[in-house]
């Protein structure tokens, strides 16, 4: 089984909420296992994909023109970075939403040491409007807490989710392990995404 994965409507209040219930009304919550679809069992690329060619822009810089990113979530982690950061390897990647409805995202499930149960990393981005989606909708939440080595629009809430914003373009990264370590891998990774953000050309 797999700790239960974020929904991908909204990438900041919604999901936390849905999590808190569902953790506190069933502890850890067991879904169907990825289906075939566009996953990738143990085969995440270890280089990542489109993001060559572009200008790299500084931490926290705001886009002039409200451009967005050619971003392909999936890309924005390698296997290499998310085993080194959380001590546990990756044995399948799903891309998911991107059509029109929902936000283009990627979920990883990783190998836990315990035969049937997964964590995960789940990664969402809105590009471009990424600062009026941060601005409108990330900051109601009154557990927001500044995380000022993402940048100037970064924070993270009680339930350890991560929004960060850089070029107009937004992330939303929580990653799924019970319990908690005490060493949270979460604003690591989100620092490992950003960085790959910042390198991929301008739309």
């Amino acid at each position: 089984m797999r700790l239960l994965p974020l929904p991908r409507s909204t990438p900041s209040l919604l999901p936390a909420a849905f999590l808190a219930i569902s953790l506190a009304a069933c502890g850890t919550v067991a879904t169907p296992s990825a289906g075939s679809g566009s996953s990738v069992s143990g085969t995440a690329s270890a280089t990542p994909g489109p993001i060559d060619g572009g200008a790299t822009t500084p931490p926290g810089t705001p886009s002039p023109t409200g451009a967005g990113r050619v971003l392909d979530p999936c890309a924005l982690l390698t296997d290499d970075e998310i085993t080194k950061t959380t001590g546990f390897s990756p044995i399948s990647r799903e891309a998911v939403g991107g059509d029109g409805a929902l936000t283009p995202g990627c979920t990883w499930e990783l190998d836990s040491g315990t035969p049937g149960l997964t964590w995960s990393i789940s990664l969402d981005v809105v590009s471009p409007g990424g600062q009026q989606y941060y601005d409108t909708f990330v900051t109601i939440d009154e557990t927001l807490k500044p995380v000022p080595e993402l940048g100037a629009s970064a924070g993270i809430n009680e339930f350890g989710i991560v929004n960060a914003v850089d070029a107009d373009t937004l992330i939303t990264l929580y990653y799924i392990q019970m319990p908690r370590p005490k060493a949270d891998p979460t604003i690591p990774l989100a620092k490992l995404v950003l960085e790959h953000v910042r390198q991929a050309p301008m739309s």
